[in-house]
């Protein structure tokens, strides 16, 4: 194999490489919370005030988006997410918060907002598959724009990092870092009990460290 042609089906090898790690170990996660879970008492039989007491937020996020459907109001402290239901038609918005968020059944929201169930189904899966359509565009673009060759990390990155260099396996964490938010989104509470959609900062270090520790197993010979 040309030394070109090498180092080109490296740099696929090892974007699959990472993207599987990364997907694994996010399996392996909620297999455990699953677990965990099994194990704890069901968070219907404790009391509001328990349950606030065990909230999590990340306080990474310093912007909260609020929204307002039919009297409940929803805050969403991810900015990608809430930037994403703003741009939404009120009406598609209401049905994937109403859905997502409290909850609700196709039929519920139907009966609230005079429509269909088929209709309501039909408009949250549309709604929803076109939101991750315009994420993964946007991640691809971005991608594409830091790499400038198909979304892949250069070689010499990639062989430095396998060898443990710092800068190098930041340049890598840094490349996957949607990625890895992606995979570590998950509803948490804030103080008030309230349900968000947001990156949960455990799972997130948990990613990173499975992915640098993976990295230096890697073999570009």
């Amino acid at each position: 194999m040309k030394p070109h042609s090498h180092e080109e089906h490296k740099r696929h090898t090892f974007d699959s490489f990472c993207k599987k790690i990364l997907k694994h170990e996010a399996r392996d996660y909620y297999d455990e919370l699953k677990r965990r879970r099994e194990q704890e008492i069901s968070l219907d039989e404790l009391s509001k005030k328990e349950l606030v007491q065990l909230a999590v937020m990340d306080e990474y996020f310093k912007e909260i988006y609020s929204f307002n459907v039919l009297g409940h109001d929803i805050a969403v402290a991810d900015e990608r997410i809430g930037e994403a239901l703003k741009a939404l038609p009120t009406d598609r918005r209401d049905i994937i918060l109403l859905f997502y968020f409290l909850d609700m059944t196709d039929r519920e929201i139907g009966e609230l907002l005079n429509l269909v169930r088929r209709t309501v189904a039909y408009r949250r899966t549309s709604t929803l598959q076109e939101l991750k359509n315009s994420w993964r565009e946007k991640r691809m673009n971005s991608t594409h724009a830091k790499t400038g060759n198909n979304g892949l990390l250069p070689f010499p990155v990639i062989a430095a990092a396998s060898n443990g260099d710092i800068n190098a396996i930041n340049a890598v964490l840094k490349h996957y870092e949607r990625y890895i938010a992606a995979l570590s989104i998950r509803q948490l509470y804030d103080e008030n009990g309230n349900p968000h959609l947001c990156v949960d900062p455990e799972f997130r270090r948990r990613l990173e460290t499975k992915l640098i520790t993976r990295i230096l197993t890697f073999r570009v010979a």
